[in-house]
């Protein structure tokens, strides 16, 4: 696989992974059993690499006026050569339509 074709896996993963409700103090990996269930989805072999891939640093669950965003910064446990780590910022959309009352 290319690396441009892995960094967009990569990158629909992390995406992926930011719709798991998780609490506003949540950080480490997220465990596998949210990744796979039914309103995330997760195949459980793909979330057990995903726990073992990426950490969360920081999250933000739906704010209060209930627009449906929630923002999740994800941690790649694997250091690069330099010793450092790369940072994913991962922003949500919305949940649907109902977010979008508020316009009417």
């Amino acid at each position: 696989m290319s690396d441009e074709l892995s960094r967009y896996l990569q990158y629909a993963q992390l995406s992926w992974a930011a719709y798991t409700p998780l609490d506003d103090t949540f950080t480490g990996p997220i465990p596998v059993d949210q990744l796979t269930n039914p309103g995330i989805g997760f195949p459980t072999q793909l979330a057990g690499q995903f726990s073992a891939r990426y950490t969360v640093l920081s999250h933000l669950e739906d704010t209060e006026v209930g627009l449906g965003f929630s923002a999740t910064l994800f941690e790649k446990i694997e250091a690069n050569p330099d010793g450092s780590h790369d940072k994913i910022l991962s922003i949500r959309g919305t949940n649907g339509p109902g977010d979008l009352s508020w316009l009417i």
